[in-house]
């Protein structure tokens, strides 16, 4: 004889995406019912109407009555196959023959379409893989088939797919992996597990140790290896140790880079590593299978592709390896990870500017609290204000005293700057900033300007197509016609074209 506990709820409480949510204080009554079958059609208690509030698999439909808060199933031929008694059921990870459902939040079940307990209702959580099913109870998770018979022996704190040809287990805080037949194929003795599709590879870490198996869990490259790290996502480049020393090899094993290193930085640059050999750092290159900068530096830091920081004890050279040009950095005490433009962010007592790093040159001056560079403008902010000083990437200041920019179109923006707008585009002034107001239209190669009541149309080089004058412009958008004492007009090849009746 099974039992179900049928919890019963206030009618005045109501259900979003098939979920039932109670208040604290509401007051639950729990009955245990006895059913002699299998079936939870015998809990039902009759309703008055029910609404369709959900589908599953195009055939069955959801319903609740509107004089309570429960859910059933119903064909398309609005038959009741499943009577309302549940507080929710599922459409997400449910089939038509497999329906996830809930009394409460711990009592969580699957049935059929008839009502038939597949899984019975005693699980806090349940979720569904292809044709097997996730039950939770008790803080553990259990793997059970189609027809809710467990497939492993034990219940576990964490269990999900990989790749869908593996089980990840979680016990007393490790992992290990079992196949979908529920063997064993690492035990649950690692502090991390990733498994890498590509080459059906898993790296497993055990005591701050990391190393490479295959599929049947052997060791990839056998005992040859101290230790393993994966450089990149298929193996191209793997950092291994062997007898104290570090080295490069790839998936087939090739040394790429000698064993000779007593540290390797973890983010290479194309074909170029930041090595340590002696107690001294430099950049090796596995193409010419050498140094290109020799390891005499306290600390290398790469600022972006093919552009490193290299720091004695009283110098810091910035270094450009495809140009070998260097400049001296050592009146900056941070250097930004990034070249933007060709313009590298430097500080020096928390005040940032920007160089040039073709000529070494501050460019933008050391004055402000934060740079964005884009292809457009440099926005300098100044420190304590809500002001900015606009440059373009040559370092030419634009702009200044700028309190906002926004998109106009395109490529060209509004800029506020001492109380009057103008227009900036790809690092040049489009329209002076002297004007009142500023408009500008999608398919219109021109500006309509404002300045002391005075309306003027401005084309995309800063030249007036309509003087400023007192009479007022109406540009018709949509057919890109300008309305001007009280004659229609079109800009074409620059100029402004009358349109004759």
């Amino acid at each position: 004889m099974k039992k179900l506990a049928l919890v019963t709820l206030s009618m005045f409480s109501f259900s979003l995406a098939f979920s039932q949510v109670i208040d604290d204080d509401e007051v639950i009554e729990e009955t245990v019912i006895e059913s002699t079958e299998s079936n939870v059609n015998s809990l039902y208690t009759k309703n008055t109407a029910d609404i369709v509030t959900g589908e599953i698999d195009n055939t069955l439909l959801i319903f609740k009555g509107s004089n309570t808060s429960l859910y059933g199933l119903k064909d398309k031929n609005n038959k009741v196959l499943v009577k309302a008694i549940f507080s929710s059921i599922s459409t997400y990870g449910s089939t038509k023959d497999r329906i996830i459902a809930r009394f409460d939040w711990k009592k969580n079940g699957v049935i059929d379409s008839k009502g038939n307990i597949i899984i019975p209702f005693e699980y806090s959580g349940i979720s569904k893989n292809k044709n097997q099913f996730i039950a939770t109870q008790n803080n553990q998770k259990r793997l059970l088939d189609y027809y809710g018979k467990p497939l492993l022996k034990n219940s576990y704190e964490d269990l999900y797919y990989l790749s869908q040809k593996y089980i990840k287990i979680k016990s007393n805080g490790l992992y290990g992996i079992l196949k979908l037949n529920g063997e064993e194929l690492f035990p649950a003795e690692y502090e991390e597990i990733n498994h890498y599709s590509s080459q059906d590879w898993f790296l497993l870490n055990q005591n701050g140790k990391t190393v490479i198996k295959d599929n049947e869990g052997k060791r990839v490259f056998g005992k040859q290896y101290t230790s393993i790290t994966k450089l990149d996502y298929d193996f191209k480049y793997i950092l291994a140790e062997k007898k104290g020393k570090y080295g490069i090899i790839n998936k087939y094993n090739d040394i790429v880079a000698p064993f000779i290193f007593d540290a390797v930085n973890k983010e290479y640059d194309n074909r170029l590593f930041t090595v340590q050999e002696n107690g001294k750092w430099g950049i090796y290159s596995i193409l010419f299978d050498a140094y290109i900068v020799k390891p005499e530096y306290d600390a290398i830091q790469k600022v972006s592709s093919g552009y490193y920081v290299l720091d004695k004890t009283t110098t810091r050279t910035f270094i450009n390896l495809l140009s070998n040009k260097k400049v001296d950095f050592s009146n900056y005490d941070k250097i930004n990870n990034y070249v933007s433009y060709n313009i590298v962010r430097v500080e020096n007592n928390n005040l940032k500017g920007g160089v040039d790093v073709n000529s070494g040159k501050l460019i933008i001056p050391l004055k402000y609290d934060y740079l964005d560079i884009s292809s457009n403008y440099i926005k300098a902010r100044l420190p304590n204000t809500k002001l900015s000083d606009v440059y373009d990437t040559k370092g030419k200041l634009l702009f200044g005293n700028v309190t906002q920019i926004n998109r106009l179109k395109d490529y060209y923006y509004r800029v506020a700057s001492n109380g009057k707008v103008g227009v900036i585009s790809r690092n040049k002034i489009i329209v002076d900033a002297k004007y009142d107001f500023i408009k500008g239209y999608q398919n219109l190669a021109a500006f309509l300007v404002k300045e002391n009541e005075k309306y003027g149309l401005i084309d995309h080089y800063n030249q007036f197509l309509i003087p400023l004058s007192k009479d007022k412009i109406n540009v018709n958008e949509a057919k890109n016609i300008i309305r001007w004492k009280n004659k229609n007009y079109m800009v074409s090849l620059g100029k402004l074209v009358e349109l004759k009746k």
